[in-house]
């Protein structure tokens, strides 16, 4: 009797008020913990965050990165308008961090001629090259010499502040185009010949630029549109012995001299 009344009296105790409520509170904070793991943000989505500053609210960056000497810095910094702006400022720093880390030099980035640089290093050595062969039986003397007048009106009329590796062979087609037409409006026509050897000064001062400067190491000089074909059309000047030795051979008989 006295058994059946402590296992009765234990069962109360069982299922008292006291247990239930201890239960519940247990339940919850299981279920509460739960609700939190699966709200929690996911790990270094606090890296790229919006903080409100004096001026307002900006996009920005919080990160601890590796340096090169083994230890970790902060690096902070809340100017961004946006969250690209700021992804994309946190992705160039840490880029710069593991080269710097790992010894990566960065690739040097190429200097480019222009095609002013290459024509004032061609008429550099071709004018030197004038001057060094003059003699004292020079007896016509012209420091800038025609063709390399045609050679700087060519590289204002190319663009002098134009990249050498961007030129082809249409520009060589627009240059004898603006040619032709300009011997018309000064009332003497050019003949293909003339456009053809003021082509082969601008080709030679390129083919220099080439051997000059290493970003042009690579670079292929257009072709000139004009055939040699059309050096048939050229008038040869002669030269002054030529002229003496005609003007001797006409003097020598009385029915070629002018009344």
């Amino acid at each position: 009797m006295k058994v059946i009344t402590l296992l009765t009296s234990l069962g109360s105790i069982g299922s008292s008020p006291i247990r239930h409520l201890g239960k519940r509170a247990a339940n919850e904070s299981w279920v509460n913990m739960k609700i939190r793991k699966k709200s929690r943000r996911p790990k270094g989505a606090a890296q790229i965050r919006k903080e409100k500053r004096a001026t307002g609210d900006f996009w920005g960056y919080d990160v601890w990165i590796r340096q090169p000497d083994g230890s970790r810095k902060r690096y902070r910094e809340f100017t961004f308008i946006t969250k690209a702006e700021a992804t994309q400022a946190l992705a160039l720093l840490r880029t710069n961090g593991w080269k710097s880390r790992y010894g990566v030099r960065p690739q040097e980035q190429i200097r480019q001629t222009t095609i002013k640089e290459a024509i004032e290093s061609y008429l550099k050595v071709a004018k030197a090259s004038l001057l060094a062969n003059k003699t004292d039986e020079t007896t016509y003397w012209r420091e800038t010499p025609g063709h390399l007048r045609t050679l700087e009106r060519w590289a204002k009329f190319a663009g002098p502040n134009r990249h050498v590796n961007t030129l082809t062979k249409d520009d060589f087609v627009f240059w004898i185009a603006a040619e032709t037409e300009r011997g018309k409006l000064n009332g003497r026509p050019l003949k293909k010949s003339s456009i053809r050897r003021g082509l082969n000064t601008v080709k030679a001062a390129l083919n220099h630029a080439v051997g000059t400067f290493p970003d042009l190491k690579s670079f292929q000089v257009p072709r000139s549109p004009l055939t040699k074909r059309v050096e048939e059309e050229r008038d040869r000047v002669l030269s002054d012995e030529e002229i003496a030795k005609i003007s001797s051979a006409l003097c020598s008989k009385e029915e070629w001299h002018v009344p």
